[in-house]
Formats: C-alpha cells, structure tokens, sequence
C-alpha cells in the first residue's frame, strides 16, 4: 500500500504514489539523457549573441569555433566545466585548445575570443534539477499509458511539478555558467598567456550578463577615443614606419592578445574618425590619407581636424601627426609659390599696363585723392553649441567653413576651446566616471572632473 497526501487529505492505495514514480524515473535516468538536455538549452544561447557577433555553444571541438575579426564568445557545454583556483580545469584546458588552434591550423584571430563554462560544484545542483524535469515530463508524456493509469488529479499534479521543475532548471543554468574565462597578455614581447577569470554580472541572457561583465572591466571595447587608439598606436608601437594601414590595424587588434579586445572592426574604424577629427590632432591622434604613393613618397588625400569617413577595405592609412603636419606645410609652400608670377607679383605683367592703356580702373585723375581705406579688423571671435550626438560631423564642419580660413592668415594666432556641462539626474555610474576622467587625463583637458551636484 501507499499512502497519498493532497493538502488535509490523506489515503492509501495499491498503485505507487506519482512522486515515487517521478523520484526512481529521475534516479534511473541515463546521464547522457541529463547532458543532452543541459546542451540542448545552452544551444538555444546562440540565438541571442547581444554585444558579440556570434554565440558558439558547446563546441565539440576547436574546429567548431569559427576564426574571424569580430569578437565572439564561446559558451563550453558541461563537460568543460571550471574548478576554481585551478588552471588545469578541463574549461581551462578547452579554452586554450580553442584559442591556439582551429582543428589542425594555428588559430589567427585570438583577441576576438572569450568563453564562458560552468563551475562545477553548480553544475551538480543543475544536473540534479534537469534529472526531476525529465521525470515530470516523462510522466506528463506517459500519462495515457496502462500502465501509469493515472486519474485526473494525478494528471494535473504531474503537469504542474514538470512546470515547476522547468522553472528551477531555467534558474539554474545562469547559476551554473559564472565562470567568464578571458585570455590577456600585458607584454607584447612575451609569448605568456595569462587566464583571468570573472562572475557574470546584472540579469538577461547568459551571453548579456557576461558581456556587462566584460564592458564594466574594459575586457570588451564597444567604444573607444581616438587619443585611446593613439596611445596603442605608440605603445607597442603598432605604425609601420611613419603610417600604418587601418586594414593592418584591424588584423592587428584581432590578432594579438596584449591589444584591447574590441567588439569589431567597426570599433576601430569609429575610433580612427574620432581621431581624425580632432582638433588637437597634431599632439593628441593623427592624420588620415587615401593612400601612401611610394613613387613620390608622399600622402594622397592627406587630412585631418576634419570629419573623415573611413574605409577598412581599402588602402587608407593613419599617419604619424608630425609627418602629417610636415607635408601640409610643404604642400601649402608649394601651393603658394604656384600662385605666384616670376617676379613674386601674383601673375602680374609689368608691360601689361603700358601696352593695354586705361581699362576703366585707369589712373586716379589729377588733383584727385583716394579715400583712405577703411580699417581691417584684428580679432575674430564667435561661440556655438554643439549636438553632442554628432560631434565629429559638427566639428568637422566648423574647422572646414571657419578655422581653417583664421590659420591661413599670415601670423595669424588662432585658439579654440571646448567647454562641456553634463547633467545626470540620475547619477553616473562608476565605470562611466573612470572612462571619462581617464579619457580627459589623456586628452589633457586644463580642468575636469564629476561634482555630486
């Protein structure tokens, strides 16, 4: 006999009571049955690749991991899970198996992986919950069989443990999968691997929850300053000679895992407009030309402090400020002496007036004086507000149409400021406050910094 208990109800019957069916259906279950559902919603990851370009979940292998610019993250199924403190895990191990080779090549692109395991210890919890909705549902799927013979209360009560179990299962995954696993580098000279690992953090997806992770600690760059993308371009140094190809520099920082990890190509290119753009460029960023004429050794297309669109298929290249500066001068000097006639007098011919006689300008009459010229003005100055939201573009245009025509003039001394106000009701969060006070530290701004209110 076997006593069953509904609420204040209790009473025997010969049939085992649906619960100890579900509790031996859960303990005979094949491990490989646990697995496969454990897989099987982890795959169901990809669908959401939110900052990523692509989601990779449970690869069977190296070669399942696709080797490409964009940064992807790589969600390692079950069997690879992290024991912490450990740095021959088998999460470990598969990573760097990941990371070094797609099947039997060396792996290029290595500084656009992260990966994503489960710890272990949370893994049994979750295996044990998944066991339980297995057993609900078989149960639910079997209801019509002789031999469960299941009355309706049965039925319901079936239905309502294989929703509740579903539910744990779904808690349990995110509990399970905390371990973020990045590969870094600090020396570009040293072929050392360095393993850091994180806690996802905030809620969503597991692909959203270790992605605010990696944005909170710069392991993941979605936006970057061009002073930012100078400041690499020294440190390694990453120029090829006085340019370097931004083609070239997208290989660069998909390749080498002592760069910043950006979130793709178009990280790069956003951040080399900004440069570009800047009106300080000549001692903050660089200058951009279409292309290197190795014939005539010079920059076609060379500018800067202007608003440029960028192209990484093509043969655009960033070039060192100095050298920019240097060939605008000499381009400007040439410029100029082309302007000019033989004698220095801006095409005049001294014959002309001799032999073309009066044209209506004339000579001023006898006892007639010119007026005296008006006095030029010495001093230019003038404020606008720009859209924050299109500063590149703004800027762009103002240094074109108004800044360029001031440092034309000969001895001309033209200075331009930027002020910024910012007003958060809400408050600014701590990572944003070290971005922008670093970022303005490296700009050089005279005076920054955040006041409570």
């Amino acid at each position: 006999m076997h006593l069953y208990v509904d609420k204040n109800r209790y009473w025997y019957n010969t049939q085992p009571s649906v619960l100890s069916v579900a509790k031996d259906r859960a303990v005979q279950l094949n491990p490989d049955e646990v697995m496969d559902e454990i897989v099987r919603r982890i795959k169901q990851e990809q669908r959401r690749s939110g900052d990523f370009a692509l989601v990779h979940a449970c690869p069977a292998a190296s070669s399942d991991v696709a080797d490409e610019y964009d940064a992807r993250l790589v969600i390692l199924g079950p069997m690879a899970h992290h024991v912490r403190n450990r740095s021959d895990s088998p999460a470990m191990k598969f990573s760097e198996e990941i990371l070094l080779n797609r099947g039997g090549s060396p792996r290029q692109y290595r500084n656009s992986l992260v990966f994503l395991a489960p710890e272990k210890r949370q893994l049994e919890s979750l295996e044990h919950a998944v066991r339980d909705y297995l057993a609900w549902q078989s149960i639910e799927r079997d209801k019509g069989a002789n031999a469960l013979n299941l009355d309706a209360f049965q039925v319901g009560q079936a239905e309502t443990k294989r929703d509740q179990a579903d539910e744990i299962v779904k808690q349990r995954i995110p509990e399970a999968w905390q371990c973020v696993i990045t590969p870094n580098q600090d020396d570009p000279k040293s072929d050392q691997i360095e393993w850091k690992v994180y806690k996802p953090m905030g809620v969503g997806s597991l692909t959203e929850r270790t992605a605010a992770r990696l944005k909170r600690e710069e392991a993941l760059i979605v936006n970057m300053a061009g002073a930012r993308l100078k400041i690499e371009l020294d440190r390694v140094p990453l120029w090829r000679g006085n340019h370097v190809e931004l083609r070239q520099l997208a290989e660069d920082f998909a390749r080498y895992v002592y760069l910043p990890r950006l979130q793709g190509p178009r990280i790069l290119a956003e951040a080399a407009e900004n440069g570009v753009g800047l009106i300080t460029w000549q001692t903050d960023s660089f200058a951009y030309a279409d292309n290197w004429d190795e014939e005539n050794e010079r920059y076609v297309g060379l500018r800067a402090g202007q608003s440029v669109s960028m192209n990484l298929d093509g043969g655009g290249v960033l070039v060192q400020s100095a050298i920019a500066a240097d060939q605008m001068e000499k381009d400007k000097a040439a410029a100029g002496a082309a302007e000019t006639g033989v004698d220095g007098e801006s095409g005049f011919d001294p014959g002309e007036e001799a032999a073309g006689g009066d044209t209506g300008g004339g000579l001023q009459p006898e006892g007639e004086s010119k007026g005296p010229e008006p006095a030029k003005p010495k001093r230019y100055y003038g404020t606008v507000k720009l859209d924050p939201t299109r500063m590149t573009r703004d800027v762009g245009n103002i240094t074109d149409e108004v800044i360029q025509h001031l440092t034309s003039l000969l001895g001309s001394e033209v200075t331009v400021s930027l002020d910024i106000h910012a007003k958060v009701p809400g408050g600014v969060e701590d990572h944003i406050v070290r971005i922008v006070t670093e970022n303005s530290r490296t700009l050089k701004f005279d005076e920054y910094g955040f006041e409570d209110e």
